[in-house]
């Protein structure tokens, strides 16, 4: 369910920039909603997983992303730089603006707050 809740806060303020950590969780419920993005998500990852020392490719992800979400696409690299300096498992919630953390969550699924996130981008939607 905070899975669905995240996707449904992400398609409602897709002027933003959401970043999915590839989780269990997450590749399920795309599964459910989406079977070949999910296919090709894991495409992506068995096809990086192969080629550890080799940095992203972003064209390589760039199919991955809605094409009527604008905004740049965000992944991790290969050494995990993001994970480990965000503290990414458990998953949490974030907002970033200009390079700042404005909201850390708790680790999820029972630190996961997904209100919290909502309310905080309606009102920096409302005064912005």
């Amino acid at each position: 369910m905070k899975a669905l809740q995240g996707i449904s806060l992400a398609l409602r303020f897709v002027g933003f920039v959401v970043v999915f950590v590839t989780t269990r969780a997450v590749r399920t419920v795309l599964g459910v909603l989406s079977p070949s993005l999910q296919r090709k998500m894991d495409i992506h990852i068995a096809k990086r997983s192969q080629m550890c020392d080799s940095s992203l490719a972003m064209e390589d992800y760039s199919d991955l992303a809605d094409s009527n979400v604008s905004g740049p696409l965000l992944v991790d690299t290969m050494d995990d730089v993001a994970n480990r300096k965000y503290g990414a498992w458990p998953e949490r919630l974030y907002i970033l603006l200009d390079g700042r953390v404005m909201y850390k969550g708790m680790p999820g699924p029972q630190g996961y707050h997904v209100h919290q996130v909502r309310d905080w981008l309606e009102k920096y939607l409302r005064n912005n």
